[in-house]
């Protein structure tokens, strides 16, 4: 039998020394290439590579014959889990550590990696852009222009490959699936981090998009793999970055291809839609949050001194009275029906401040997440937002049972918030006679 030749291709003229020692193409992206970021090795360059002044594509090309390389030490470029976005224009590029699959867990040859990538974008451009849909008008944007901007940008193939590998393993009983989507995410993230120094008109609403796509990702990671608090910070952490990138030009982001116009022509409504019981179980968060701060805070979002008199807002109070409004307002929107998944609006408004209190378990902030948890079950509901799951419904239970460590337990008000959110979300009732609580110390954020 005649041996196959193999085939010829451009040489990697300032690739890192562990690629040139493999023989195989390095995406010069680096230190860390994404073949080091895969193969958890340190990665060296023999001199600084050069700024390219074009965007880099990242092939996706076979696998090296030789089996991969056993090395236990971490990649150097693997961000912890729990960590705060450190940059305005940064998102965590690879949550769960623990979760990088070896390369022998990837398709192993170049036919059925094609084949497998034919079968993600189908899933796809059929099915998986339907978990991101807000409004009929994502549609065309989500299954049609970002698939076709993929083809052009290798961080965004990844992330759409990364998230429909995710989904399919959740659809089925084949344990090859999420090996895949936790490479594709490595990859995927090694290459956006290369893009964020160059943010343009042309690539500002793709970086966008690519960052609510591995939040995404971050929201339906296996829940055994950690908690709904530990998942939810990231996650919040991962959707304050992709509004920072947002930030850097609004303008440019609306008139770009994608739907935020059309959100806003949506309208506003009020809490009168709402009915009584939730109104009344939503008044409780303003009763909570006077009981547990210093001074009050007023309708107005006033801060009232002793005398009465309405005063600046000191910072906690701020951030609390934000984070209920909107919080409220997203209980409205979601009796309306007509933005899905409008409580995730409440990241943002919230930001970093109020994500840093709810990892201090600071006890306000988690009776707010743990309402948050209400609702993003509800939005777990919909047919098509398979990443959600029971994470909404994990979310109250933890939080409610922290909060009966808290004095928020000793308050009516208290006790009647943790029971109505246990309530929404099917869970059994507390005894508040008997222990029930949990040591905060077991749920590490």
């Amino acid at each position: 039998m005649e041996r196959k030749k193999r085939e010829a291709h451009s040489k990697s003229r300032r690739g890192c020394q562990n690629c040139k020692k493999r023989h195989i193409k390095c995406d010069e992206q680096g230190p860390p290439c994404a073949n080091c970021i895969v193969r958890k090795i340190t990665c060296i360059y023999p001199s600084p590579p050069k700024a390219s002044a074009r965007p880099s594509i990242i092939a996706l090309t076979r696998r090296p014959k030789e089996p991969p390389r056993s090395d236990p030490s971490p990649p150097e470029c693997t961000s912890d889990s729990s960590s705060v976005i450190n940059s305005t224009l940064a998102i965590a590029p690879s949550p769960v550590p623990s979760l990088s699959p070896s390369p022998a867990a990837f398709s192993s040859t170049p036919e059925s990696h094609r084949l497998l990538e034919l079968e993600l974008m189908h899933r796809w451009t059929t099915r998986t852009y339907l978990g991101l849909c807000s409004v009929p008008e994502d549609t065309p944007h989500l299954q049609d222009y970002v698939p076709r901007a993929a083809l052009r940008n290798s961080y965004l193939m990844n992330g759409i490959l990364a998230l429909s590998a995710l989904e399919l393993s959740r659809a089925s009983s084949s344990p090859n699936y999420l090996p895949a989507a936790i490479e594709y995410s490595n990859r995927a993230s090694a290459d956006f981090r290369s893009q964020l120094s160059n943010i343009t008109r042309e690539n500002l609403h793709l970086l966008y998009y690519f960052a609510m796509i591995a939040a995404t990702f971050n929201f339906a990671l296996p829940p055994e793999q950690m908690s709904a608090m530990a998942r939810m910070g990231i996650a919040f952490d991962m959707v304050t970055g992709a509004v920072n990138i947002a930030m850097t030009n609004w303008e440019w982001l609306f008139d770009s291809p994608i739907s935020g116009n059309a959100v806003m022509a949506y309208g506003t409504t009020t809490m009168d839609i709402v009915d009584l019981e939730t109104r009344r179980a939503l008044d409780r968060l303003t009763a909570v949050s006077c009981q547990m701060m210093p001074r009050p805070i007023s309708e107005a979002g006033e801060e009232v001194d002793d005398d009465g008199k309405e005063g600046g807002v000191d910072e906690r109070n701020c951030l609390y009275w934000l984070a209920i409004a909107q919080l409220k307002y997203c209980f409205a929107e979601d009796v309306r029906g007509l933005i899905k998944g409008y409580c995730l609006t409440l990241i943002p408004v919230a930001g970093p401040d109020f994500v840093a209190a709810f990892r201090r378990f600071e006890p306000v902030a988690l009776f707010i997440l743990m309402y948050f948890g209400v609702l993003f079950d509800r939005y777990g509901q919909e047919p098509m937002m398979w990443w959600i799951a029971s994470t909404g419904r994990d979310l109250v239970k933890e939080t409610s049972e922290v909060l009966l460590q808290s004095p928020i337990a000793q308050m009516e008000d208290g006790r009647d918030g943790i029971a109505w959110t246990r309530r929404q979300v099917g869970l059994p009732p507390f005894d508040f006679g008997k222990d029930d609580c949990v040591d905060p110390n077991l749920l590490v954020l």
